[in-house]
């Protein structure tokens, strides 16, 4: 049954379009680590921190395909109870479940790939043994309330394979740093972990974003804290790309963010966060809401949904 509390919020154009967009930074450090990757062959480094840096690659590329699985996961949790038309319910789960079915055979094909080799073969293994049990635990629970429980924790626990995955990947990363003496090579392994940082919090963004999109009125309080927060952190993250990383990297990062899916994910964020920063008993909105309309860097090609 639907939360009252949750009842007579429709989902906003706009946000329908962000649930069906697979946020364009999260493989950023991929096209990175080809950068550091062309600097320690230039420098002839240790086969150890080439074999590091392999390693950090492959489990930072599976980090990624774990988000781009949560997004459509999440967005169907937090969003179809809110899709009080029976069609527009229907046609969002048909997406969004197409999208889920697509994502998740990337990542086990990514999990494949980190099985095969021998410095990533441990962390893939544990990561696939928590991501099976992430994807039994949706709707799990005899009752309807224990399964609405198990699906409001399904962000969480992705979020915490996710972090687990990006602390090997830094551990890998400053192995790799270590295994030469040319400070170039530091510098370069050391984008390649600002990049990677940058992408996982660009992971968390739209999954908060949702959770606060579906809060109950009068109660989003924490979800709007943990929405601020994450939103935060990633421009952080990303002003350090800006100010302190070599400049192939930097520009990469500047053509990355110029891409319309991310201006389209950029400006639903700092309208989201605008609308957030007012009280919610002074502005008696939600954020979705605020935010609401055809925006600005609609994704191309993106099949917008009759209202």
């Amino acid at each position: 049954m639907k939360d009252h509390a949750r009842r007579g919020r429709p989902v906003s154009l706009r946000t329908r379009l962000l649930a069906l967009v697979l946020v364009p930074l999260l493989g950023f450090s991929a096209f990175a680590s080809v950068v550091v990757t062309q600097r320690v062959q230039r420098v002839g480094a240790a086969q150890d921190a080439v074999a590091r840096l392999h390693a950090a690659v492959t489990l930072d590329g599976l980090r990624a395909r774990i988000v781009e699985e949560a997004i459509p996961m999440v967005s169907s949790v937090e969003l179809l109870d809110l899709a009080d038309d029976g069609l527009d319910r229907a046609r969002l789960a048909g997406d969004l479940a197409g999208l889920h079915a697509d994502a998740t055979r990337r990542t086990d094909a990514a999990l494949a790939l980190a099985r095969a080799a021998p410095l990533t073969r441990a962390a893939a293994r544990e990561a696939a043994g928590r991501l099976a049990a992430v994807r039994a635990s949706r709707a799990a629970g005899a009752t309807p309330s224990q399964r609405e429980t198990s699906n409001r924790q399904l962000f969480d626990k992705y979020r915490y394979l996710v972090r687990q995955l990006a602390d090997e990947v830094d551990a890998h990363l400053a192995t790799a740093a270590r295994g030469g003496d040319d400070e170039g090579l530091e510098h370069a392994v050391r984008d390649l972990q600002r990049t990677a940082r940058a992408t996982t919090l660009a992971g968390e963004e739209v999954p908060y974003y949702l959770g606060l999109v579906s809060a109950p009125v009068g109660g989003t309080g924490p979800a709007r804290s943990a929405f601020l927060a994450s939103w935060s952190g990633f421009g952080l993250t990303a002003a350090d790309i800006g100010a302190t990383s070599r400049p192939a990297v930097r520009s990469a990062w500047v053509s990355a963010q110029a891409h319309p899916d991310a201006r389209f994910v950029d400006t639903t964020m700092a309208a989201a966060v605008a609308a957030a920063r007012v009280p919610e008993e002074e502005d008696g909105s939600a954020p979705d809401e605020a935010a609401g309309g055809v925006p600005d860097g609609v994704p191309d090609g993106a099949a917008v949904p009759a209202d």
